[in-house]
């Protein structure tokens, strides 16, 4: 009788054993356990400062980042706001260059740098800024985000080795940026297929230059600013176009298409243009700018060449022409 309520009672306690270790193995920290290349992928969708910031759970993840990541992605947000803006640019840049130090950014995949809050006038932030670009450019980049915001007078300058990003693939570049056509006209991106261009005032000829040394690009959002009149040529590849004319001058831009290929187009502030066949154009919005006492003739010519649309916005200025 006591022998049989023993045996029951070990029993008892072995499978209470075997619940509590299938509990700790249910509980354990099971991502560690996971493949470099799974976890590599998994913080690449984190800002760089979080990433950074796993090194305190095991030293694992510090070996991880530093070795295998393929994604930056730094943003003054990430960092406590300062009225010296110069102050928080200092505490944005230490952080960048102990990145840069500890990892390989020469195989970085995708980048993205925000300075939208710190960004100054200084030879310290210009020399900053350019040198972490720099240090990202080649073939492995296939993503390149840089987004500026200044109030003082900085542009950053498109370095001319950006054709050495042969399988760059996506490009945006916003804000206190400077074009000038002796740049624009040494990049050239065989396999960019989306450009996003935010420039402030440039000259048109700079940007026809640039979009020349994209022939494969298929989408492209651009907005910028000219004072001076010009014909603004995009790529024939073009499948998706949004171009803006930020200033309300009536000198600026003209602008000249023959992409076949072209589904969705945006144009707003522009004045008239040749167009090429646009048969293929599904969606489009139109906000010209005719000069004055310009004739209808050529409004009438492009609406005729979007004879597929289905979708059609027109803007009060053009409607009155």
């Amino acid at each position: 009788m006591f022998l049989k309520q023993e045996m029951v009672t070990i029993k008892e306690e072995n499978s209470a054993s075997k619940r509590g270790k299938f509990d700790e193995e249910k509980n354990a920290d099971r991502i560690t356990t996971l493949p470099h290349d799974i976890l590599s992928n998994i913080l690449s969708f984190l800002p760089t400062k979080t990433v950074v910031s796993t090194s305190l759970l095991s030293p694992k993840w510090r070996h991880i980042w530093q070795q295998h990541l393929s994604v930056l992605d730094f943003s003054d947000d990430d960092f406590e706001p300062n009225e010296d803006r110069f102050e928080l640019f200092k505490t944005l840049a230490v952080f960048v260059n102990s990145v840069f130090a500890l990892g390989k950014p020469c195989d970085v995949k995708k980048m993205r740098l925000s300075c939208t809050e710190s960004l100054v006038e200084d030879k310290f932030c210009i020399y900053s800024v350019n040198a972490w670009v720099r240090s990202v450019i080649g073939p492995h980049l296939k993503e390149l985000d840089l987004i500026f915001g200044s109030n003082d007078g900085y542009f950053f300058e498109p370095p001319i080795n950006l054709s050495a990003c042969i399988n760059l693939v996506s490009f945006s570049l916003a804000r206190a940026v400077y074009f000038d056509l002796k740049f624009a006209k040494g990049i050239c991106l065989p396999s960019l297929k989306k450009l996003y261009l935010e420039i402030g005032y440039v000259e048109v000829t700079s940007v026809s230059a640039f979009l020349s040394g994209c022939p494969i690009l298929e989408t492209l959002d651009l907005c910028f600013d000219s004072e001076e009149y010009d014909i603004l040529r995009v790529p024939s590849s073009l499948k998706k176009l949004k171009i803006n004319l930020g200033n309300d001058n009536e000198v600026g831009a003209s602008f000249e298409i023959d992409a076949p290929g072209l589904e969705y187009l945006n144009i707003s502030r522009f004045t008239f243009g040749n167009v090429g066949n646009l048969q293929h154009v599904v969606e489009a919005s139109l906000d010209i700018h005719p000069p004055t006492g310009a004739s209808a003739f050529t409004l009438v010519k492009l609406l005729d060449t979007l004879s597929g649309v289905k979708h059609l916005v027109l803007s009060h200025s053009t409607t009155k022409v």
